[in-house]
């Protein structure tokens, strides 16, 4: 149960992250907002984003 509780606010971050990169509109690659996420994820103590695809929505 712990597992899926921290799958879901890992994908919570993520979300949000992505959306605040995307509503800058500065032209970020997928890289940045992947470290843009796990940048946010480090600080709560999460694991980061190991692949490119899990930022593709």
């Amino acid at each position: 149960m712990q597992k899926i509780m921290a799958n879901v606010k890992n994908a919570g971050i993520r979300e949000i992250i992505i959306d605040r990169c995307l509503q800058n509109r500065d032209g970020r690659t997928v890289l940045q907002i992947m470290d843009a996420c796990n940048d946010a994820l480090k600080a709560h103590g999460l694991r980061p984003v190991t692949s490119a695809n899990t930022i593709h929505l």
